[in-house]
């Protein structure tokens, strides 16, 4: 049985790459509808009914949040599950979708393979028991539902994404979550290369995480929370006795785990031990400096401790590229050659230096990416042109494929110079092509309230710069051009059917017949009235 997922994202790459990214129907699912925007969400869901649904937070005309709140308003338990994808800019947002009780949150530039599969093997958890609940009205809650339940409350605390409308008190109580202790501690782990078990890799990857975190408990309190089919963590839960030498403690019990996923799975696994916090809300603390210490571990089954105590310090490295990405917006939006090149060289250059993490990195090359794919109307192109098609076909994996920031700076480098090359040669024509696309858009939802703002928003521009270009190469005002193509749809309705005055007003979405009929007065010459009254003169004389 194939469970009907839909996915949505107004980037196309991510559509792409998310249909591409793994054999969707080995794992149980198929896709039987896309999305490139909130309304068109929306009416696919109405449509398909799938049983998941995918799809990113920000999109244009309605965001992926205000499909799920009206998704789950109206369907109740008839709705599908959702998955939200995330950038690490929306992790505000992120907030909410936890608020609504999503099954999960995927970061977009952590996003691979086994991750996905991961997260659907718990989706179809999920289905089974909403099924068993639909067919058996008085059964209970099963292991496995609150196993994922405690899974989302731990992995909110090491993302930072904060708490639900209910308080953490209320939380940890009906879960029945045994976490009165003063001090924690997290450890990140990470699998080495898997063997399948009967082909089933996912088997292998859960029984280590099992085996793992039981061996653990052993020594210490704690909870295993799974991550991807690669990591998981482990909240280590200590006394104040044991706060002195915890590390040894911690050491021991990881140690222990360790050697009996060699032992008895013939997996290898690395563990980086983050710093030690004293309440349950600094675990991102602990996650953060866990994982970031497990990166460095280069050697397998090896156990690696954070050794920085000042709160915070993991993040003091990290580089703000965020201003060179606004430069580059606005280099995009006027096209202007020399300064994106000037713009990327300087970013490729910021990469290079100390203290820039991959991942920051490669979230300023993939914002990069984005602009060209969505501010230039050959984007998609002009990548394929510089890099391998195959590549860039599947999104940003050449970008989740870099090992550090200099192999980010080296793609910015090569696409710096290829880009160049590309837009000298289209420049003349991306203005008014933009300009074109922004017409037919206009043209094909001339019955809807058009604003300059949803317009922009949709095609990547600031307000201004749209007015702007907008007048410039079409003699016309925004508003004018959006009135007059509203009137010229009015003059067909009033024209050629038997339409009332008001019921053109309202489908063409005006405010009022009042204000109808002034703009139609203004653009024509004439009332609305009048117009019916001289066509139906020339009907008669003809």
């Amino acid at each position: 049985m194939s469970y009907k997922v839909i996915i949505a994202d107004d980037e196309p790459l991510t559509l792409i790459g998310l249909e591409s990214l793994i054999d969707w129907n080995k794992a149980g699912f198929e896709i039987v509808g896309q999305a490139k925007n909130g309304k068109e969400l929306s009416e696919e869901i109405n449509k398909k009914h799938p049983d998941l649904v995918i799809t990113d937070i920000k999109m244009p005309i309605k965001s992926g949040l205000d499909v799920i709140e009206e998704t789950l308003a109206i369907e109740k338990e008839d709705a599908p599950f959702f998955i939200v994808l995330t950038s690490y800019e929306e992790f505000e947002l992120a907030r909410k979708a936890i608020s609504l009780d999503v099954v999960e949150y995927l970061v977009k530039l952590e996003l691979t393979e086994d991750s996905l599969i991961a997260t659907l093997a718990k989706v179809k958890e999920m289905l089974k028991e909403k099924s068993i609940k639909t067919t058996t009205p008085f059964s209970s809650e099963s292991h496995v539902g609150n196993e994922l339940l405690v899974e989302k409350f731990f992995i909110r605390q090491f993302f930072h994404l904060g708490y639900n409308e209910m308080p953490l008190e209320m939380q940890i109580k009906n879960l029945d979550l045994d976490v009165d202790y003063p001090y924690f501690v997290v450890a990140f782990i990470s699998i080495g290369k898997l063997a399948t078990v009967n082909g089933n890799r996912a088997s292998l990857s859960y029984a280590s995480m099992k085996l793992a975190g039981d061996t653990a408990s052993r020594y210490i309190p704690c909870h295993t929370t799974s991550l991807d089919m690669d990591h998981f963590a482990i909240t280590f839960m200590l006394t104040d006795g044991e706060k002195e030498g915890y590390t040894n403690l911690i050491f021991t019990a990881l140690r222990a785990s360790i050697e009996n996923c060699k032992k008895f799975l013939s997996v290898d696994m690395k563990a980086g031990v983050g710093y030690i916090v004293d309440d349950i809300r600094y675990l991102s603390e602990s996650f953060s400096s866990a994982k970031a210490q497990c990166s460095t571990a280069n050697d397998i089954n090896t156990i690696a401790f954070s050794r920085k105590s000042n709160k915070g310090s993991y993040y003091e490295d990290q580089v703000d590229l965020s201003p060179y990405i606004k430069r580059l917006k606005t280099g995009f939006e006027n096209v202007e050659l020399e300064d994106i090149n000037k713009i990327l060289d300087e970013l490729s250059a910021q990469l290079r230096k100390p203290g820039v993490s991959r991942l920051n990195a490669i979230d300023a090359s993939s914002n990069v990416l984005y602009m060209i794919t969505s501010m230039i109307n050959d984007g998609t192109e002009i990548l394929e042109e510089i890099f391998p098609s195959d590549t860039v076909k599947h999104g940003y994996r050449i970008l989740y494929q870099a090992k550090n920031s200099n192999e980010c700076a080296d793609f910015l480098q090569q696409l710096s110079e290829g880009l160049l090359k590309a837009l000298q040669e289209r420049k003349k024509d991306y203005r008014m092509q933009t300009i074109e696309k922004i017409k037919s858009y206009i043209n094909e939802n001339i019955t809807r309230r058009l604003t300059l703002s949803e317009v922009s928003n949709l095609f990547g521009y600031s307000q201004g710069y749209l007015s702007s270009i907008f007048s410039k190469y079409t003699g016309v005002s925004f508003v004018d051009y959006v009135a007059t193509a509203k009137i010229q749809k009015a003059k067909e309705m009033l024209g050629y059917s038997d339409a009332m005055i008001y019921e053109v007003a309202q489908e063409l979405g005006f405010e009022s017949p009042f204000y109808f009929s002034k703009v139609f007065k203004k653009v024509t010459g004439i009332s609305p009235s009048d117009y019916i009254q001289r066509t139906r003169r020339i009907k008669d004389e003809s």
